[in-house]
C-alpha cells in the first residue's frame, strides 16, 4: 500500500539557516554563500539522482543556477526573521519507477511555478525511502524581473466595505498634506501562500498527483483517518534511522510503538 507524506515547512533566518546551504545539501552540490563567504560542499552525498530549477514567469534566466538563485533570495530577504524559502518534503510511492517518480514530482513542482514561485527540485533515491525535496521562493517576481513585495498597504474597510477615517482627539477626520483626508490603512499579503487553507490545498494536490499513477487499491489520501471516518489508529513515521536499527538486528522505539 502506498504511503502518503507531504510535509510543508519554512526555512528562515530566525532559525539561523542559510537558503544556500539548504539547497546545497538537498542537491548534493558545492555552493558558496556570498553573504557569509562560506562554501557548502555536499558532493559526497550519493542518493540524489535528479536536480532541477524551474523558473516562474518574469524570473531572470540567471536564476536557473541554484547558487545564483538562493544568493539573490538572501540578498532581498534581509530581515533577521525573514522567511527565505518554503519546503515541500514528499514521499514518493514505492510502486513507481524512477521515470514515473520524476514526472510526478516535476508535474507537482510546475503547479507551484504556475503560482509564481521559482522552485528547486531534488529527488533522493534511498533504499525504502524514495522522496523529494522542493524549495520554493516566497515572493513573486515583477514584469521587470525584480522581486515583488510580500505585503502591500491597502485601505482598511468597515463591515459595509467603506473606508475607515483616521480620527483626531475630537473625533474628526484628520487632514493631511495638501488638504487630503486621511484614511486607515493595513498591510495585506500579496499572495495566499501563508494561509492555512493553502497548505491544505497543496497537500490535497500532492495526493491527487500521486493517485494518477496508483491503482485503486493503492490510492492515497491527504486527510487523517479521523477526517476520513476510518476507525484505525495511525502509525507514526518511522524514518530511515529507525529502519536501519531494525535492519541491524536492534529494536527501534518508533518501530516498537507501531508494532504495539
Amino acid at each position: 500500500m502506498a504511503i502518503y507524506h507531504c510535509s510543508i515547512k519554512n526555512i528562515g533566518r530566525s532559525d539561523g539557516r542559510s537558503a544556500v546551504a539548504c539547497s546545497a545539501y538537498r542537491a548534493a552540490q558545492k555552493l558558496r554563500d556570498k553573504e557569509t563567504g562560506l562554501l557548502y560542499d555536499f558532493t559526497k552525498k550519493s542518493e540524489v539522482i535528479y536536480s532541477k530549477i524551474f523558473l516562474c514567469k518574469n524570473a531572470p534566466a540567471a536564476y536557473v543556477d541554484r547558487e545564483t538563485l538562493w544568493n539573490e533570495v538572501q540578498k532581498i530577504e534581509k530581515n533577521k526573521n525573514a522567511r527565505l524559502a518554503r519546503e515541500w518534503e514528499l514521499a514518493i510511492p514505492h510502486e513507481l519507477t524512477f521515470e514515473q517518480s520524476k514526472k510526478l514530482v516535476c508535474d507537482f513542482a510546475k503547479t507551484l511555478v504556475d503560482e509564481g514561485m521559482c522552485v528547486d527540485v531534488n529527488i533522493h533515491w534511498k533504499n525504502n525511502n524514495h522522496h523529494a525535496h522542493i524549495m520554493g521562493t516566497t515572493r513573486q517576481i515583477k514584469e521587470n524581473g525584480k522581486w515583488g513585495q510580500k505585503e502591500k498597504k491597502v485601505y482598511k474597510l468597515d463591515e459595509n466595505g467603506q473606508k475607515i477615517a483616521v480620527l483626531d482627539a475630537d473625533g474628526k477626520q484628520k487632514i493631511g498634506a495638501n488638504g487630503r483626508k486621511l484614511w486607515q490603512r493595513e498591510a495585506v499579503e500579496t499572495n495566499d501562500w501563508n494561509k492555512s487553507d493553502k497548505v491544505e490545498e497543496w497537500r490535497k494536490r500532492w495526493a491527487e498527483c500521486c493517485n494518477q499513477y496508483l491503482d485503486l487499491k493503492n490510492q492515497v489520501d491527504h486527510r487523517s483517518y479521523e477526517r476520513q471516518g476510518i476507525d484505525y489508529i495511525a502509525t507514526i513515521h518511522e524514518g530511515y534511522t529507525a529502519r536501519l536499527i531494525e535492519k541491524r538486528g536492534g529494536i527501534a522505539e518508533r518501530c516498537e510503538i507501531n508494532r504495539e
